[in-house]
């Protein structure tokens, strides 16, 4: 996910960013590097049957949160949230796939291009795909997609493109004009939403919104708004070599949190994703298995420096955010919100990523006593108080982290005030309402390595709401988006690591591994859990029992 501007007044904007709420590792890939991949989404169990594409046997029933989840819209235009696209990817695909260690793989797309100085992408679309309605999916009907979806402007990646067409000489060749040099970003925005090509003949025809069009695995057979989803395979899916091998995907909903085992044990559903004390109910029952994903989303403590009246909070001030580096004890917090199963950090981004500065590691040891002592230098010998805002609806782990969060800080004088807010509200009520001085909550990776680093202290969405906006990190991720290759573009993202973590932006507790659970009785073959948050599960390699 890119999120490098903000449009004031756009709901879909305010959406497009926060918790719940891509992105996972990430790799380097160029236009020479790419190799054939399968296509990530899909899921599976259920009732029999066949198609075309020659997928047969059980429809997988899978749990899905369509009141955190899903913001009620197949069209991509009207998609404002993240958590969308695990519905709308087994329906669309994507112009490029994403690996789970990050690495840029080929799509829709079998190959791409960024052209020096950064302001120029092309790609070249394989030959023979088709939507689901039996149309090409030729270069022309990528750039109108990409047209299409510029018209969301929670698209940040998008908004970007001055000029897209089909080269004359060749009908699968897209090239992409980018207004500034940032292009690097954009293949990898191609794995999410941003990279969903709707076909021209639902866009025509504007029935997108509940009868979408696509070129992926599966097609939207029947949907019950809020409660359920039916996909069935597609007949013209371009991936024969690796077509998937059940019968279609049921999306029941179910609720984040404890309900979640529960659904599954019921045999309400078959596969579902849990949070860490769900995992820690049913890790013994033979019946179940749990697919668990390391990711680049880590458990963050996130400061508001300055209200857009001009109000300053304590955390205006470098020390007290580095005395709450050293006052809160990751590993207890770990623990209490992720049952341990995450790994603690000090810095942003996982080993394995590109953007992981080793130099950074374990930067900052609970030490409570100096902890006091930065805040009295800060001018808070006695401690504060303030509002720490949280995603409300129950969420166990979310709850768990804040109530340890929360005792952590009082040991060094600090009263954190828990507020709640909706998930789906957090843009609008946290953000723009300016509701809480601290949001406390799980960090999202960006599709670009380092990407979120813009976002959250640089020229984007919460650095913008949050006060803390830096022109250093601006200039530095300008520059690495800039470039026409990873690992160029890493000397300037990891500059602006330092920055981030030397100056206590924010406080990184722990990665938060995913954890996909699945009735082993129904399911089998290969299962990958989520990479992310929001991020569909690749399941071309699982099979169902009817």
């Amino acid at each position: 996910m890119q999120r490098t501007r903000f449009d004031d007044g756009t709901q879909a904007t305010a959406k497009r960013h926060r918790r719940e709420l891509s992105r996972a590792r990430f790799g380097a890939a160029t236009a020479g590097a790419l190799v054939l991949a399968i296509a990530a989404s899909g899921c599976t169990t259920g009732s029999k049957t066949s198609s075309g594409s020659g997928a047969s046997g059980g429809v997988l029933k899978y749990g899905y949160d369509f009141d955190a989840q899903f913001t009620g819209s197949f069209d991509i235009r009207h998609s404002t949230g993240d958590c969308d696209q695990i519905l709308l990817n087994p329906i669309y695909d994507t112009l490029l796939h994403r690996t789970p260690s990050g690495d840029l793989i080929p799509g829709i797309a079998e190959r791409f291009k960024v052209d020096a100085p950064g302001n120029k992408v092309e790609l070249w679309i394989r030959k023979g795909v088709k939507f689901s309605d039996g149309t090409p999916v030729d270069g022309q009907a990528v750039v109108n997609g990409l047209l299409t979806n510029k018209q969301n402007s929670s698209l940040n990646s998008l908004t970007k493109m001055t000029n897209v067409a089909v080269d004359k000489a060749d009908p699968q060749h897209v090239v992409i004009d980018y207004a500034d040099n940032t292009g690097l970003q954009l293949p990898y925005a191609f794995t999410q939403r941003d990279g969903m090509i709707m076909a021209t003949t639902s866009i025509n025809a504007n029935t997108a919104d509940q009868k979408p069009v696509g070129a992926g695995p599966f097609m939207l057979t029947a949907y019950s708004k809020g409660a359920s989803a039916s996909l069935r395979p597609n007949p013209y899916y371009w991936n024969k070599d690796n077509a998937y091998k059940f019968g279609g995907i049921d999306f029941v909903k179910v609720a984040t949190g404890p309900t979640a085992v529960s659904s599954l044990k019921a045999g309400d559903v078959d596969f579902v994703r849990l949070e860490s004390d769900g995992y820690q109910l049913i890790k013994s029952d033979p019946t179940y298995k749990t697919a668990i994903q390391p990711t680049g989303a880590y458990l963050q403590f996130e400061f508001r420096l300055k209200f857009k009246d001009g109000r300053q909070t304590p955390f205006v001030k470098p020390e007290v955010r580095q005395a709450f580096s050293y006052g809160l004890d990751r590993a207890a917090i770990n623990q209490a919100a992720q049952q341990g199963l995450g790994d603690v950090t000090t810095q942003p981004f996982p080993k394995g990523n590109p953007a992981h500065v080793d130099s950074l590691d374990g930067y900052y040891k609970y030490d409570p006593t100096k902890a006091k002592q930065l805040l009295a230098q800060a001018g808070y010998p006695n401690g504060f108080s303030f509002d720490m805002v949280i995603p409300g609806g129950g969420i166990a782990n979310m709850e768990h982290q804040a109530v340890e969060v929360q005792q952590e800080l009082k040991k060094i004088g600090v009263t954190a005030n828990i507020k709640r807010i909706m998930g789906n509200d957090i843009a609008t009520g946290y953000y723009i309402g300016q509701t809480g001085d601290a949001f406390v909550a799980e960090e999202l990776a960006s599709s670009f390595p380092g990407g979120s680093l813009n976002d959250n202290y640089g020229s984007g969405f919460v650095a913008n709401w949050d006060g803390a906006q830096r022109d250093d990190i601006t200039q530095l991720m300008n520059q690495a988006q800039s470039q026409i290759d990873v690992p160029t573009a890493m000397k300037y993202v990891h500059q602006a690591v330092d920055i981030a973590v030397k100056q206590a932006l924010d406080v990184p507790i722990a990665f938060a591994p995913q954890l996909n659970s699945y009735n082993s009785q129904k399911v089998g073959g290969t299962v990958v859990a989520q990479t992310n948050i929001c991020d569909a599960p690749n399941l071309s390699g699982l099979t169902v029992k009817g």
